[in-house]
C-alpha cells in the first residue's frame, strides 16, 4: 500500500498542467473586465476564474501595474467572500508590487479590520497560501492532532509556461510530531534524502525545503519553500484517499 505522500504526489503528477482547458478572457485587460462583470453579477466562482487568469496573463505579458490590479481584484473578491485572511494575502502581493497603490492599502486596511473581529486563533489548523506575485501559489493544509501531533497536506507548484499557461505540480502529506510551533516531515523514498521544517508564528507558516526537487519526489522545478499566510482559520479539508498515515 502506497504511503500518503506516494499517494499524494502519485495524484498530482498524473497531470503535468493545472490550467483550464478554454481560457476565460483574451489577456489581462479582458480578463479584469470578465472578472468585474462577473463579480458584480455576484458570479463569485467565475470571477475567481478570470481574475487568476489575470495574474497570468499579466505575468507573461510583464505588466506589474496589470499584475497589482489583479491581485487587488482577487482581495476585493476575498472581501466579498467574507474571506478576510485571504483579502489580506491577497493585498500583500499587491503592496508588495506597489506599496503606493491606493486599492492595495484600501483592501489591506479592510481586511485587517475585519480580521481583527474574527475570535482569536486557537493553535495552527487551517488553510495557509503562498504566493510572490507570479502565477504560483503554494498551499499547506495542516490540522493539529492530539498527541503533539499535526497532519498536513502541502502542494507545490513550478515551472510556470506562458506558452500553454501550465505548471507543474508536486505534494507531500503525513503525520508528524509536532511541538506547538515546529514540525519536520522527511523521506529517502526518491533518491537522498528530502526534509521540510514547518515553523509557525500567528497566522504565519514558514517552510524550509532541504533537498531537491526530486528528492522530494515534486518534479521539475517545484519548491515547496517560502513564508505562507494562513487564509482559513477552518479545519481544512483533505485530498480523499490521502489518509495522512505513513
Amino acid at each position: 500500500m502506497l504511503s500518503a505522500h506516494l499517494a499524494l504526489i502519485a495524484l498530482l503528477n498524473a497531470a503535468p498542467t493545472d490550467s483550464p482547458s478554454r481560457p476565460v478572457c483574451r489577456d489581462a485587460r479582458d480578463c479584469n473586465v470578465a472578472g468585474t462583470r462577473a463579480l458584480g453579477s455576484g458570479r463569485m466562482a467565475a470571477a475567481q476564474e478570470a481574475f487568476e487568469a489575470e495574474v497570468r496573463f499579466a505575468w507573461c505579458e510583464g505588466d506589474t501595474a496589470g499584475l497589482v490590479l489583479a491581485h487587488n481584484n482577487l482581495a476585493l473578491l476575498a472581501l466579498r467572500r467574507g474571506e478576510p485572511l485571504r483579502a489580506r494575502l491577497w493585498s500583500d502581493v499587491a503592496l508588495k508590487l506597489d506599496a503606493r497603490s491606493p486599492a492595495a492599502l484600501y483592501n489591506a486596511r479592510s481586511a485587517n479590520e475585519r480580521i481583527a473581529r474574527l475570535s482569536p486563533a486557537q493553535g495552527v489548523s487551517g488553510t495557509y497560501s503562498s504566493s510572490a506575485g507570479d502565477p504560483l501559489i503554494n498551499e499547506v493544509r495542516v490540522h493539529e492532532l492530539a498527541g503533539n501531533r499535526m497532519r498536513f497536506e502541502l502542494w507545490a507548484s513550478g515551472a510556470f509556461s506562458c506558452v500553454d499557461m501550465g505548471h507543474h505540480m508536486g505534494g507531500a502529506s503525513g503525520i508528524v510530531a509536532f511541538n506547538g510551533r515546529d514540525a519536520v516531515w522527511e523521506t529517502q523514498d526518491f533518491g537522498d534524502r528530502c526534509r521540510l521544517l514547518f515553523s509557525f508564528g500567528p497566522d504565519e507558516l514558514t517552510v524550509r525545503q532541504e533537498g531537491s526537487p526530486a528528492d522530494c519526489g515534486f518534479g521539475n522545478r517545484v519548491y515547496a519553500d517560502g513564508t505562507y499566510r494562513r487564509t482559513s482559520r477552518q479545519a481544512p479539508q483533505f485530498t480523499p484517499g490521502v489518509s495522512g498515515t505513513r
